[in-house]
């Protein structure tokens, strides 16, 4: 059976691998400051992909879901 070592999100970050190979990119939040997410996974020379919106913080679409499947805020 084949193994190897489970790495955690910090082993991650510092993989010289993965630093050498632009795995990661870092974008500065509006609110929450440095943000690191994955780079992009497909690169085309005529028309390179890039982060157009940054992932919502914690809760921020809470009332915009709960209002669409119409549950009280009282019964999330």
């Amino acid at each position: 059976m084949p193994n190897g070592p489970a790495n955690s999100l910090e082993d991650l970050l510092v993989d010289p691998y993965l630093v050498q190979t632009g795995y990661f990119e870092r974008h500065e939040h509006p609110t929450e400051g440095a943000v690191v997410t994955l780079r992009i996974p497909v690169q085309f020379s005529d028309s390179p992909g890039r982060v157009r919106r940054l992932p919502p913080r914690l809760g921020e679409h809470t009332e915009e879901v709960l209002s669409e499947i119409r549950l009280p805020r009282a019964d999330a």
